[in-house]
């Protein structure tokens, strides 16, 4: 990485509390986050605290001057500063011990439990501790019914759509590929509908429609001007493979490329 010439222009929050939050970014001015500052002023913090009687409050409120106060929640609930004396009798100040007590009575799915108490517990505790001093619950993920999964497919328009949504989704479309409409008929059934192109990796495409290996050349008002394969789009047209490409995937919402729309021909 090059040498940058650091801007050193002060600014007056960073003059008070005698801190810089964030790194100056080459030569512009040095930017802090709007509300990275409270961590350096507890005094603020405990006045804008004022009115509420736990950090949860402030982090869940909404309203004037929400950005801060929500901040300052996270500060004292994170011990990052000093609660004030009108939280001292707050449940979420439980000891280590307390916390743990609390929810060894519970029963279920960690999953279904309070948020508060899972707050709780990751303040004392990581997620692989809790599991091991947890018995009482249960860590197993109730998995989705057919309607479920159904009306997860039926907002994409391809299945392609959905599995490249997320990592859960592309992990529920493969279940439903092999599954054959076994367990998840209905789902099964759209997601035959919703097929279109290469929807799984190299390996799996031979269930998948498959494509020719032309691509079509079309105008803005929906005529076919041509079909070519992509050593004539490059060689003859003079076209980069790269360019067409973003029209025919759609990458970053792109439709057309040089002026045309692009698409596979299907057989």
């Amino acid at each position: 990485m090059k040498n940058q010439d650091w801007n050193t222009k002060s600014d007056p929050i960073f003059d008070k509390f005698n801190k810089q939050t964030v790194g100056k970014l080459g030569t512009l001015e040095a930017r802090y986050a709007s509300t990275d500052f409270l961590r350096f002023d507890p005094e603020r913090v405990h006045k804008l605290a004022e009115g509420f009687t736990n950090p949860q409050q402030m982090i869940d409120y909404k309203g004037e001057n929400q950005k801060q106060i929500r901040a300052a929640g996270h500060y004292i609930m994170g011990h990052k500063i000093e609660r004030p004396e009108w939280f001292s009798t707050d449940k979420l100040n439980q000891t280590k011990e307390e916390v743990l007590d609390e929810a060894k009575k519970l029963k279920g799915r960690f999953d279904d439990i309070d948020k508060k108490i899972k707050a709780k517990l990751w303040r004392h505790y990581g997620s692989d501790e809790i599991k091991t001093l947890l018995p009482n619950l249960s860590w197993k993920r109730n998995p989705k019914t057919d309607d479920e999964r159904y009306d997860i497919l039926n907002q994409y328009e391809t299945a392609a759509d959905c599995r490249n949504s997320c990592m859960e989704n592309k992990n529920m479309m493969s279940q439903v590929s092999t599954d054959k409409g076994v367990k998840y008929p209905r789902t099964y059934a759209l997601f035959q509908e919703k097929k279109s192109g290469h929807t799984a990796p190299r390996s799996k495409r031979g269930s998948y429609k498959q494509r020719d290996p032309l691509i079509q050349q079309w105008s803005k008002d929906g005529q076919l001007l041509g079909e070519f394969t992509w050593e004539q789009i490059v060689n003859d047209l003079g076209y980069k493979r790269t360019s067409i490409t973003g029209a025919l995937k759609g990458h970053n919402g792109q439709k057309t490329a040089k002026g045309y729309i692009w698409k596979y021909k299907t057989k």
